[in-house]
């Protein structure tokens, strides 16, 4: 090991530079690595870097304190940890200084295979034993034992834990999670299939400061199904968001987007990002609809990120002028429930009309979206049957389809997933590189779920207008990229619209800001073409890493070539 790693401040300074995604197995698995590490690892690891289990505070009580019940007196496996004797006010001693410094906590009652911490290491600076971690099954933490060891506490543990600002937690009892509460926490998740009467009335009363900046609560029912909450529950829900001012991410299971739930939502004057997952209810969309209409109230005033699943019947509520009025609205993600493109083209046209400063659109199927087709019988025949697929051009995206979007000319990043390729000519491109300046990312589905037999629209070559996108650095497209170019196909030209003053970008040379460009399920013939081709028109490009199945493909031949290049 190099000297330098001996410096805990260096160190220190290093782990810091780990990324977003490193979680706390990540941190004990460094603070085990040997003596060096184990410090600056275990203070990163409690000091808010990354979320802490409820399991890992338990393991700082004494070993003895704890059994674990493996089976239960019929015999069935349990895995469940209990108390083996009363906790005395010794044994918090290590929680009572761990406590204080831990900044996120969950709790899942799920059992995984994962590290647990253990606590068989001396700690010399705080004269405790630092944690250390081992693989085994992690164990069931009954909600009993959760309830007792709040009761035992020689302190309310809200004050053992009075410096925390983030809690997850995932249980089929939430009132187990409310000592934790205090008006301190910023971030809250919570996740069950069943909210007690007067759940969130206690929630309100441990945080009556409602400094809460991000909520998210799921429910453990799945989204398909249909069955919406306890109005009781869902009243008491509206009461505890009406007046959370501080409030700027909210992400709700459909189960909870009733219509007063969000017109609540919808007065926040800070509320800057919602989701909604699901696909909401019929009932929601007209109970909405008609409170809007009938306060005369506008609604969020703030709003700058939307994730939401919508379909065609439910473009009305982006219609309503009063609905969604904030003006720094600029990030729109929706999962689209249907495959009909005239329908996307009326989503394009009310955006357009509604949110000219919109700087990215997303649009993606549901997750369950191509398991209902491969479950669909007639759908695969039809499918199957090249000579039937006029039967559904209706779903194909066109350059028509997208015509309304290239009045959004504050665009940076545009992703359509789609079932079927995208047709697209030259002069579609070249309008896209005139309407959006400022356009990053440009993702059309490079990798169809169905597979036509027809000739991509799109030829390899009709990417040179893409010259002109002077920020553009990420592209994916289905292309034709067989040489030579098949006989009767022209290229583009620029649409009627394009002025004199434009003309020049049509073929304004390389593309020097792209990095990446993802062909997907693309036609090619000739990889040395290509390459020779693609080091032309994007010179500082490389495919993505290739699947392993793919890497021997041609398009994983060019990607190596590239890589070889460079």
């Amino acid at each position: 090991m190099h000297a330098a790693l001996g410096i805990p401040e260096i160190l220190l300074h290093i782990l810091e530079q780990l990324d977003g995604s490193t979680t706390w197995q990540d941190l004990a698995r460094c603070a085990q690595v040997c003596r060096s590490f184990r410090g600056p690892a275990t203070e990163l690891l409690w000091n808010g870097f990354t979320e802490i289990p409820l399991s890992a505070i338990l393991n700082l009580f004494p070993r003895d304190l704890f059994a674990i019940r493996h089976r239960g007196s019929d015999g069935s496996l349990l895995n469940r940890q209990e108390f083996r004797r009363r906790p005395l006010p010794r044994d918090w001693n290590k929680v009572r200084l761990r406590g204080p410094q831990t900044r996120k906590l969950y709790h899942s009652e799920t059992a995984t295979h994962s590290p647990t911490v253990a606590t068989d290491s001396q700690d010399r600076t705080a004269g405790f034993n630092t944690s250390q971690v081992y693989f085994r099954l992690r164990p069931h933490l009954p909600q009993a034992l959760i309830q007792s060891l709040a009761f035992h506490a020689p302190v309310p543990l809200q004050s053992i834990f009075g410096n925390l600002r983030s809690l997850d937690w995932t249980s089929s009892d939430l009132y187990c999670c409310l000592p934790f509460i205090s008006d301190s926490i910023g971030r809250l998740t919570l996740c069950s299939e069943d909210y007690e009467l007067g759940f969130f009335q206690e929630l309100e009363a441990r945080m009556p400061g409602k400094r809460l900046k991000e909520l998210r609560v799921m429910s453990r029912v799945g989204v398909d199904v249909d069955s919406v909450m306890g109005e009781d529950s869902l009243d008491d829900l509206r009461s505890f968001l009406v007046g959370s001012n501080q409030l700027r991410r909210v992400a709700l299971d459909r189960h909870f987007a009733t219509s007063g739930v969000l017109m609540a939502l919808g007065a926040l004057e800070s509320l800057e990002h919602l989701e909604i997952i699901g696909k909401l209810y019929e009932t929601m969309w007209n109970g909405y609809e008609e409170a809007v209409r009938n306060a005369e109230v506008q609604t969020f005033p703030a709003l700058q990120v939307l994730i939401m699943t919508i379909n065609s019947k439910s473009l009305r509520l982006f219609q309503n002028p009063r609905s969604i009025v904030s003006e720094t609205f600029s990030d729109f993600k929706v999962i689209y429930n249907g495959n009909s493109a005239a329908s996307l083209q009326d989503l394009f046209t009310t955006l357009s009309s509604k949110w000219l400063g919109l700087r990215v659109l997303n649009v993606n199927p549901p997750i369950n979206f191509y398991e209902f087709i491969e479950g669909d019988v007639k759908m695969q025949e039809l499918y199957q049957k090249p000579h039937r697929m006029d039967r559904i051009a209706r779903s194909f995206i066109a350059e028509e389809t997208l015509k309304p979007l290239f009045q959004l000319t504050l665009l940076e990043e545009l992703i359509i997933e789609w079932p079927y390729p995208v047709r697209l000519e030259a002069k579609a491109l070249t309008a896209m590189v005139i309407s959006w300046p400022n356009l990053r990312s440009l993702y059309l589905t490079p990798t169809p779920y169905v597979i036509l037999p027809e000739r991509p629209f799109t030829h390899f070559e009709d990417l040179r207008v893409l010259g002109g996108a002077k920020r553009l650095e990420r592209l994916a497209l289905y292309i034709d990229a067989t040489y030579p170019r098949p006989a009767g196909i022209e290229e583009g030209v620029p649409d009627s619209h394009a002025s004199s003053r434009h003309m020049s970008t049509i073929y304004p040379g390389p593309c020097t800001s792209l990095q990446s460009f993802d062909p997907g399920y693309s036609w090619i013939n000739s990889p040395q073409v290509v390459v020779s081709r693609f080091k032309t028109m994007f010179p500082n490009a490389t495919l993505p890493t290739w699947r392993l199945e793919d890497r021997r493909s041609r398009w994983g031949d060019v990607a190596r070539r590239i890589w070889d290049m460079l």
